[in-house]
C-alpha cells in the first residue's frame, strides 16, 4: 500500500496513485535501484506495530510517524493515510479503535486521504478528511 499510499518527489509519482514500478501489486521492478525515500520508509507495521488485520495490503490504511510540516522542530506524532480507493477501510472496528486509543493516548492523530489531511485531538470523533 505505499506504493499506492504515498508520494515519491524523485521518480515524481504522486499519492494515491500506484507506483509505475510495481508488477502485479506485488513487486517493485526497480527494488535494488529505488529512490532513497522508498528505501527509507517505514510504516508502523514494519516496526511490528498492530495486529496482521492491521496490515497495509489488508487494512488499506498506511500508518506513520508524522512531523507537522509548518514546525519541522516540533514533536513528532501519527497518521493514517488511506487507500483513496477504500476511504472508510478505517472504519473497520478493530482499526478504529485502534485510532482512536492512539489519538487519546498521544493528543491527536492525522489521517490523510490523497491531498485531504485533517488533525484530530483527543475526544474528537474521528471522520474521513
Amino acid at each position: 500500500m505505499c506504493c499506492k499510499t504515498m508520494s515519491v518527489w524523485e521518480i515524481n509519482k504522486p499519492n494515491g496513485v500506484w507506483c509505475r514500478h510495481v508488477e502485479n501489486y506485488r513487486r517493485c521492478a526497480i527494488y535494488d535501484t529505488r529512490p532513497n525515500s522508498c528505501r527509507s520508509f517505514d510504516c508502523l507495521w514494519l516496526r511490528g506495530v498492530g495486529t496482521e488485520a492491521m496490515r497495509p495490503d489488508k487494512s488499506r490504511v498506511v500508518m506513520v510517524e508524522a512531523q507537522d510540516g509548518d514546525n519541522p522542530d516540533g514533536p513528532k506524532g501519527f497518521a493514517a493515510v488511506l487507500d483513496p480507493t477504500r476511504p472508510l477501510a478505517w472504519q473497520e472496528p478493530a482499526m478504529r479503535a485502534f485510532l482512536e486509543n492512539i489519538r487519546d493516548r498521544f493528543g491527536a492523530i492525522g489521517m490523510a486521504l490523497g491531498s485531504r489531511k485533517r488533525v484530530f485531538r483527543a475526544g474528537q470523533p474521528l471522520q474521513t478528511p
